[in-house]
């Protein structure tokens, strides 16, 4: 496509979103040229490639590529690299500090439950990992899920250590609120990942009544 474009001035513009890898493999282990948009120049197209965590540099890199290609100069490619090898390229603020994580531990948390055979032995279904694996607003989907995981444990809402929410979202808080719904364990944008230690407790036969606390083997 690249020799045709050129050979006939087409206006074509190719964006390549380059995060060095190609699906689960590094680039370098597929391929002798990494850099994708170089291949452009063989066939005398000219190219950029820019940090494509920087949004101002990908902005201006595509004004002057569509730019080239709308007054008849013929195609042109921009490649964003996002960066590989665990090398750090570009950065935005300090990359050193450190932060608690917080959610983004929740899949990994699920990931035990998967390990242990939990969600094999009680059958979860992918939607109820998946509720498992992040937060939620309390959706009546979200709840659906959290109920048949529960009663699957042969467990109840009660059995959850944690608050009582109306929502994470600001609508679903506001709409409850107006038709005066009470706070549910099961609102709260945790109770996926609550569900889930309690999974592990049940299949593992540990003590589920305070699950949360950082001695208990769920924890661990």
């Amino acid at each position: 496509s690249l020799n045709m474009a050129a050979a006939w001035k087409l206006p074509l513009v190719w964006f390549i979103e380059n995060n060095c890898y190609g699906v689960s493999t590094e680039i370098h282990r597929v391929t002798n040229t990494p850099d994708l948009a170089s291949r452009a120049a063989a066939y005398g197209v000219p190219y950029a490639v820019v940090d494509g965590t920087d949004a101002i540099a990908v902005y201006e890199a595509m004004k002057v590529a569509l730019d080239h290609a709308r007054s008849g100069k013929g195609p042109y490619v921009v490649a964003a690299v996002v960066g590989a090898e665990g090398k750090l390229l570009y950065r935005i603020g300090d990359p050193d500090y450190f932060t608690y994580m917080r959610s983004t531990a929740k899949p990994l948390q699920a990931s035990a439950a998967v390990e242990c055979g939990a969600i094999d032995h009680f059958k979860i279904t992918e939607a109820e990992l998946a509720v498992m694996c992040g937060s939620h607003i309390g959706d009546q989907y979200h709840i659906d899920a959290l109920e048949s995981i529960l009663a699957k444990l042969g467990l109840s809402e009660n059995d959850y250590t944690l608050g009582e929410d109306l929502s994470f979202s600001e609508e679903l808080r506001r709409q409850r609120l107006v038709a005066n719904v009470s706070p549910r364990k099961i609102y709260n944008n945790c109770s996926g990942k609550h569900a889930c230690m309690l999974a592990i407790c049940r299949y593992m036969d540990w003590e589920y009544g305070a699950y949360q606390l950082p001695e208990h083997p769920v924890q661990l």
